[in-house]
């Protein structure tokens, strides 16, 4: 199921940047802002239940922080 989504995913967004079929799959999610979607799942799984994961706060930069945080919060309340 993960392939289909990709196999959806990264022609939508090379056609919506105007980038070719053999563009690289890092520069497009990079220029985009987000996240491979086989991380963004293992994300998800990892995170604690009570961590939410919401659209907004998938992009690379803010997730990576916020799941830093998280981290942080969860073993000083330990």
């Amino acid at each position: 199921m993960l392939h289909d989504l990709q196999d959806v995913q990264h022609p939508f967004l090379r056609r919506l940047l105007g980038f070719n079929c053999h563009s690289l799959l890092a520069v497009l999610l990079t220029e985009t802002g987000q996240m491979a979607m086989g991380v963004r799942r293992l994300l998800r799984g990892l995170l604690p239940t009570h961590v939410h994961l919401t659209p907004s706060n998938l992009l690379c930069m803010e997730t990576v922080g916020q799941f830093c945080k998280d981290v942080e919060d969860l073993v000083l309340s330990m």
